[in-house]
């Protein structure tokens, strides 16, 4: 609740007051001057039982319309019609001789009902939409890939690599005589070549 001052276009610079309320419903939380037109306070905003007194003034003057004194905040107690009304005031005209202008004052009645419990509103529900299943993507088949053996080679036999004799006619000559028997029928060739070149040239 703020408490203000009609000036009604005269200039004041001071006002001071009395503030009765119904303390059997109400109880107050706390006062405030933040905002007041008042920068000096003659009396301290307070309290006590059922009532509030204040007093204080401008630098000055002050010639508004309404300006604001105090901020009262009440909490109810109880169910029923609180009042709140002004029991004494003055306000002083700056006119150098501190004229008491007060005309009247206009205070409240408030009816203090219980407060309903707040049902709050069920949400609507948000139907869900299934999201459509992709189709199927049939799996191709995958033929085996062939296995390509690679070709296998004919074991060729060495000739005659399992004897172990040489075979001549009816001889049979062991594979371990052969070079020198090779050797001796080198040696007898190449001497039988020279006798008959010899021979030759005689």
């Amino acid at each position: 609740m703020a408490i203000s001052v009609h000036a009604g276009g005269s200039p004041i610079n001071a006002a001071e007051a009395t503030l009765n309320f119904s303390n059997d419903l109400l109880t107050i939380t706390s006062l405030s001057k933040s905002g007041s037109i008042f920068e000096l306070w003659t009396v301290e905003p307070a309290f006590s039982g059922d009532s509030i007194t204040f007093g204080g003034g401008v630098i000055g003057s002050f010639s508004g319309s309404s300006g604001k004194l105090l901020t009262v905040n009440f909490k109810a107690k109880k169910q029923g019609e609180a009042q709140v009304i002004f029991s004494d005031g003055r306000i002083l005209a700056a006119d150098g001789e501190g004229t008491d202008i007060f005309s009247g004052s206009s205070g409240g009645s408030y009816k203090i009902t219980p407060t309903l419990p707040v049902t709050p509103k069920p949400k609507p529900k948000v139907p869900v939409i299934p999201k459509p299943k992709a189709p199927a993507v049939p799996v191709p088949e995958v033929e085996p890939i062939p296995t390509i053996e690679p070709p296998v080679k004919p074991e060729i036999a060495p000739i005659e690599e399992v004897r172990q004799f040489l075979e001549i006619g009816p001889w049979k000559i062991s594979r371990f005589y052969m070079p020198l028997i090779l050797a001796v029928l080198l040696i007898l060739g190449v001497a039988g070549l020279i006798l008959l070149l010899r021979k030759v040239k005689k």
